[in-house]
């Protein structure tokens, strides 16, 4: 029988009650047993049904014990990588494998929220779209700072897949303008991989009549013309 999943309501509440300025984690195993946690080198505890803490992004080694820690090897052991400035929800899934299955990017002044459970449907910081309000003087897309800080992140990473998902993983939160998705296409090296990501950003840009600002940043007359292409066929 399938085991059942569910947020824990203890970290949907700090969720949806606190604004952080570091990354959290929320870890639990896929049929709710209890487990205790290995993080760096640092001991959380034991029998625990929930792991939370905050920490700052980057990549760490985690161990997982199922049971007395003492007697018995990690059913999980390796690296996991947090987005700066993230909320993270995971679980060791039945095949004792982490698995990653919500994401949130979030900020020092407003809290992204979006999950269905009780807590955050009365959240105060959703906005009626799921979505937080930017700065006006922004006019709706993401800030310079913010931009800045993801651009950042973006650049300190060295495969295109992997700046690809990152910068789509942004674009589901955030809505950006003409010129910044420009720079972010332009962050990726193939081809293909700006394709997507430009085809991905038209939906979330503010100032869609400035999209032809994007073709500057592709090499190639055939990829100028598919984005043109699918220009067309949009509202």
């Amino acid at each position: 029988m399938k085991a059942k999943f569910f947020i824990p309501l203890i970290a949907a509440t700090l969720f949806c009650g606190t604004l952080f300025s570091q990354s959290t984690v929320s870890l639990t195993f896929f049929d709710g047993r209890p487990f205790s946690v290995d993080l760096d080198g640092k001991d959380y505890g034991y029998f625990q049904e929930e792991f939370y803490t905050e920490l700052g992004g980057g990549k760490y080694h985690i161990k997982i014990f199922d049971g007395v820690r003492a007697s018995l090897k990690p059913v999980f052991e390796g690296d996991i990588e947090i987005p700066f400035k993230s909320s993270t929800f995971a679980f060791i899934n039945s095949d004792f494998k982490y698995e990653v299955y919500k994401q949130y990017f979030h900020n020092d002044r407003r809290q992204i929220c979006e999950c269905d459970c009780e807590y955050c449907r009365k959240c105060v910081h959703k906005t009626h779209e799921g979505r937080r309000y930017n700065d006006e003087e922004n006019n709706g897309y993401m800030s310079d700072k913010e931009f800045s800080e993801l651009m950042t992140n973006v650049n300190a990473i060295t495969y295109d897949d992997n700046k690809k998902e990152m910068i789509l993983m942004a674009l589901e939160k955030n809505y950006v303008s003409a010129e910044q998705v420009k720079k972010l296409v332009s962050s990726v090296t193939f081809e293909n991989t700006k394709l997507e990501i430009a085809k991905n950003a038209y939906s979330k840009t503010v100032d869609r009549e400035n999209y032809y600002k994007i073709l500057t940043a592709f090499t190639f007359e055939s990829t100028i013309q598919d984005l043109k292409d699918f220009l067309s066929k949009q509202k």
